[in-house]
């Protein structure tokens, strides 16, 4: 039955990363009828972790996230109490972020505190989602008008369904090519460029270090380092390490193979770090084709088609997650409001 019928308006949010859960679950709060589409087998988008052997886990898009707007420091808190969240890294371990150069330490980096999802940074989305409808490895690929009201194509051209509102929340050129029949917003989003991150994941059979648990990279095609394994709730009977490569050197080995490039991030790992070479006991990789938004779009969302249709990701109104958050939260805040 569409949910129209049911007399309640009808959201269609594609889309199951941090903001477009946000909004689904706001909405789903005030009464909506609300429907979420993905084309992966999980939610989480870049708050992903991968699964691996020896019972591993790697959280390979999203390291850690910040709050400071009011607004996502309540929702975190809340995450805390209920153990949704925990803090990172454990200053009562001695715990720490550096600063690496040529093999040496240059400084220590703090900042505001940092958290993680316990015991996966994808449980923050997986406790978004519970109580939503979403179809998984669902593919749409374009949004048309339907009379008064928005239907959503798949792959093939078939109907997913038809909606009275619609958000799109994926990164911003897939946003476009699913709106190119709305010129007006598709313009905007295009205004945006994101860009893409080499991912390596390393399992180890012993510690690196006790120097540090995650790390910026200076003078390296790497860019950042952290031991997935001291986060809380991880499995610590191995080291599991994750590497970034720069969006730079990404561009120009996107098309080499997975084994090739692995092997050059974790042969400039041990140079970089400092640490003596070791063999790894399993070593992957994973492209993330739209990791960051070069510049995010000032908007916390994008509205389209007399508000009908609205735009929200970690690449419109702030990158990162807590950008992401806001842009989910405002989208919803936008539907209800009118």
């Amino acid at each position: 039955m569409n949910p129209v019928s049911r007399g309640r308006t009808s959201v269609g949010v594609i889309g199951a990363g941090l903001s477009g859960l946000v909004a689904a679950q706001e909405l789903t709060k005030q009464g909506f009828c609300v429907t979420v589409f993905d084309k992966s087998r999980g939610v989480g988008g870049r708050m992903a972790t991968r699964r691996a052997d020896h019972e591993t886990s790697f959280d390979h898009g999203a390291q850690y996230f910040t709050a400071r707007d009011p607004i996502f420091v309540t929702q975190v808190d809340h995450w805390l109490k209920k153990g949704v969240v925990a803090t990172w890294p454990d200053a009562s371990k001695q715990q720490r972020f550096v600063v690496l150069k040529d093999g040496l330490i240059q400084r220590e980096s703090r900042s505001v505190p940092r958290y993680v999802g316990t015991p996966a940074m994808n449980s923050v989305c997986k406790a978004l989602s519970v109580g939503l409808e979403i179809k998984k490895q669902t593919r749409v690929t374009r949004v048309v008008h339907a009379a008064d009201q928005f239907e959503l194509l798949d792959d093939v051209g078939a109907s997913l369904d038809k909606f009275d509102r619609v958000i799109v929340a994926t990164p911003a050129e897939q946003a476009a090519d699913l709106l190119v029949d709305f010129p007006k917003i598709k313009k905007q989003i295009e205004k945006v460029e994101m860009s893409p991150c080499w991912a390596a994941m390393v399992t180890l059979d012993a510690p690196l270090t006790d120097q540090w648990v995650g790390a910026f990279l200076h003078d390296s095609f790497l860019s950042w380092t952290a031991r997935n394994n001291t986060k809380p709730g991880r499995n610590s009977t191995y080291e599991q390490v994750i590497v970034h490569a720069t969006p730079e050197w990404t561009d120009t080995h996107w098309e080499s193979p997975s084994e090739e490039v692995t092997q050059a991030m974790l042969q400039e790992f041990w140079r970089v770090t400092g640490i003596q070479p070791r063999h790894p006991i399993a070593l992957q990789g994973h492209r993330w084709k739209y990791a960051i938004a070069n510049e995010p779009l000032l908007d916390r969302c994008l509205k389209g088609e007399h508000d009908r249709i609205l735009v929200c990701g970690d690449w419109v109104g702030g990158s990162r997650v807590e950008g992401a958050f806001l842009s989910g939260w405002a989208t919803a805040e936008q539907i209800s409001h009118s």
